[in-house]
């Protein structure tokens, strides 16, 4: 979103600049809180602040557009609490908003403003990947509109439905569509005939309730079973937090991570005039497990942790769960391996260069060797280098399959390379060749 202009457009615009153009600007915020803020008794209260503030010429001394909305930003957030009210300086966006409002087709509204650069971003999805252990992630950073991204959203998570369990990275999510919230959430559900009612919508400009349910229908398989985890940070925030809230009220998922922003109110973007705009609540969201929402509160974590080691801690989990979980002896072998294999990549385990070197050499068809400081393993003859992880001193994870334990002689130096079976308990010797 365009928060303004660069310092020197900003400064052009000075001499043009005058304590009218404060007056002019409280008085219409003033209108627009009294008509569509979401709570009316607060917009009454924070009308009554700013007028105060004008009369007593507190916003003459500004002087420059972006310190003025700023400071009234400041005035009502002292009373409303609200992180999304805000004032700011954007002619170009005040412009577009303008247009905007004149327009009733959709296409056309999409067709302006910055969702015309969503798709340079895949419309908010910025990573989907299958992680060790056939866990499935989807890094979301904002939740594009539903007619342009809900293709991709669909794509998306048909291409993790086959996971055993799903991590939603919003740790960097500040928000977006609603409707596509309700999009990812409604894979989560069983297709039942009675729908289950995600949240409840309030719109005081329309003075019109919405009741967001499951969608009867999906594309693809829906994953009603798996355990999801949500990962959230201070950053996450508005839209983010709606799917954190709701579906760890809903029971449907594990909240992993930091207590999120706080901001739960819907809001309406418009131009107070030619050179201001306003982000005004104007409606707020209400749970139907807990009759309330994360406004101020923010969603706190089943799970709370640094946003750093979020990722990890689910991943850790999840595999923690199913391996507890499983009643094949294959099966929980094999997610014993994955722990071995996540605690390596998150944790890597350092070995000195010194002894590396005396895993170095040829094992019949295998070759290890260092590059850049570390093992790689390769097939003699062919170009497919596999990097080996440590686990403990001795032990490597070295592909998709399999471990790798160098069996160490009297001299310190590795006699063979034992290949470790990941879904039972095979091993595999090969003896180094001797040179």
């Amino acid at each position: 979103m365009i928060t303004g202009l660069y310092p020197e457009d900003e400064a052009a615009m000075n001499d043009s600049f005058t304590p009218k153009t404060c007056h002019r600007l409280v008085e219409k915020a003033i209108k627009l809180l009294i008509k569509n803020y979401a709570f009316p008794d607060i917009a009454e209260t924070m009308a009554a602040h700013i007028q105060k503030k004008l009369t007593e010429g507190c916003y003459d001394d500004c002087r420059k557009p972006s310190e003025l909305g700023e400071k009234i930003t400041g005035d009502m957030l002292a009373i409303s609490k609200d992180l999304h009210l805000t004032i700011y300086y954007s002619p170009e966006e005040a412009a577009i908003l303008s247009q905007k409002a004149k327009r009733t087709n959709l296409d056309e509204v999409y067709s302006t403003h910055w969702w015309t650069q969503v798709h340079s971003d895949n419309y908010g999805i910025q990573k989907v990947e299958y992680l060790v252990g056939n866990i499935g992630y989807i890094d979301l950073r904002y939740f594009a509109p539903l007619p342009q991204g809900g293709e991709t959203a669909i794509a998306a998570m048909n291409f993790l439905s086959h996971c055993d369990a799903l991590i939603f990275d919003l740790r960097q999510c500040g928000g977006g569509d609603p409707f596509m919230v309700q999009l990812f959430e409604s894979y989560l559900f069983s297709e039942n005939k009675t729908p289950k009612l995600l949240i409840s919508l309030y719109c005081r400009s329309k003075d019109q309730a919405q009741q967001v349910w499951t969608l009867p229908y999906v594309p693809g398989a829906r994953l009603p079973d798996i355990s999801v985890y949500v990962l959230t940070s201070k950053r996450t925030f508005s839209g983010g937090e709606d799917m954190a809230y709701t579906l760890k009220h809903h029971g449907r998922a594990c909240i992993v991570g930091e207590t999120t922003g706080g901001g739960a109110h819907s809001v309406t973007a418009r131009a107070l005039d030619k050179e201001f705009v306003i982000i005004l609540p104007d409606g707020y969201p209400t749970h139907p497990v807990t009759q309330s929402s994360w406004e101020v509160i923010g969603v706190q974590p089943d799970i709370e942790v640094p946003r750093e080691q979020a990722l990890q801690t689910a991943h850790t989990h999840a595999l923690e769960s199913l391996s507890k979980k499983s009643k094949d002896r294959h099966r929980t072998r094999a997610l014993k391996w994955y722990l071995q294999c996540v605690d390596a990549i998150y944790k890597p385990y350092k070995v000195d260069v010194f002894l590396l070197k005396q895993y170095t050499g040829e094992y019949r068809g295998y070759e290890v060797k260092i590059k850049d400081k570390a093992l790689v393993l390769s097939r003699k003859g062919r170009q497919d280098d596999w990097p080996m992880i440590p686990i403990t001193d001795t032990i490597f994870t070295a592909d998709e399959d399999y471990n790798a334990r160098f069996e160490i002689g009297e001299d310190g130096r590795a006699v063979a390379l034992i290949w470790l079976g990941r879904d039972d308990e095979t091993e595999i010797r090969y003896a180094r060749t001797a040179k």
